[in-house]
């Protein structure tokens, strides 16, 4: 049967009507069985992202200050998320436990918890699975900090077949530490699932309608490529366009899985197609 991964993006994930967006788009198709998510993005510009607020919990945290006001804020947007959707999590519990080991814990840990929080409601709201090994994820890393794929292949085993949530952004060290990509690493993570799970395609779901040749919102006659290569989109991201991590470019092209780059806010766009010989 053919699998798709999803990831969705923080933007996409914003806000309950965003959320909502995103919900939709899953159920319309029922390949699209393992979802990826990012934290919670920006609700407007004057707005914190739910990993900056996280960052800055770890600042005050060294500088032995009170986090509190910033806490509250972090928890406020997943508690929103519950109310929205009328969700029967544990979610008050599992939120009283990290504030407790806030104290304790260093940047990745804290870092990926904007991940591990969205993707244990997403899970509620599609009736998915929510995948958690002892709070990590099936990303392995070995002992350098590379993707262990034959660890991570292992950890997915029992969840083949099914329909998943995944937290993006982060993995698991042999020790057991947790191990963060860089910024914008859920794209890796969307990546390196599609690539353990055998996917026939791996959507990547942004606020653009696609991969331009230079910036839509800089340039009107900025030109949208219907398809493209791995070879030209890594080019792009590398050259410091916004459209995919180009570290996430070698685990689909091991296996050939095509990516399609669409828009939550404009589904019906067929977006961009990105594979090995365009």
């Amino acid at each position: 049967m053919a699998v798709t991964v999803c990831k969705f993006g923080g933007t996409s994930l914003a806000n309950a009507d965003n959320i909502k967006r995103v919900r939709d788009i899953i159920h319309s198709d029922p390949h699209r069985s393992i979802i990826v998510v990012s934290a919670p993005g920006k609700r407007n510009k004057s707005d914190v992202k739910i990993t900056d607020l996280l960052f800055q919990i770890y600042d005050l945290k060294e500088k032995g200050e009170n986090f509190d006001a910033e806490f509250l804020k972090f928890a406020k947007r997943f508690y929103d998320i519950e109310k929205n959707f009328k969700l029967q999590t544990n979610l008050k519990e599992l939120l009283d436990e990290f504030y407790a080991e806030v104290p304790g814990q260093n940047l990745d840990y804290m870092a990926s918890t904007g991940e591990f929080f969205m993707a244990k409601m997403m899970a509620e709201i599609l009736g998915f699975e929510f995948v958690n090994i002892d709070k990590t994820s099936v990303i392995a890393f070995d002992k350098g900090g590379k993707v262990d794929l034959a660890m991570s292949c292992k950890n997915f085993t029992p969840f083949k077949g099914k329909k998943i949530v995944v937290p993006g952004f982060y993995g698991i060290m042999p020790d057991g530490a947790i191990k963060t990509f860089p910024r914008g690493g859920s794209d890796i993570t969307g990546a390196v699932i599609a690539n353990i799970a055998n996917a026939t395609l791996y959507e990547n779901w942004t606020d653009v309608d696609g991969v331009y040749d230079k910036d839509p919102n800089k340039y009107p006659d900025a030109k949208k490529f219907d398809r493209i290569s791995y070879d030209q989109v890594e080019a792009l991201a590398r050259k410091g366009a916004n459209v995919l991590h180009p570290d996430c470019i070698a685990y689909v092209r091991e296996k050939s899985i095509p990516i399609n780059l669409k828009n939550t806010f404009n589904p019906s766009n067929p977006g961009t197609l990105i594979h090995i010989d365009y």
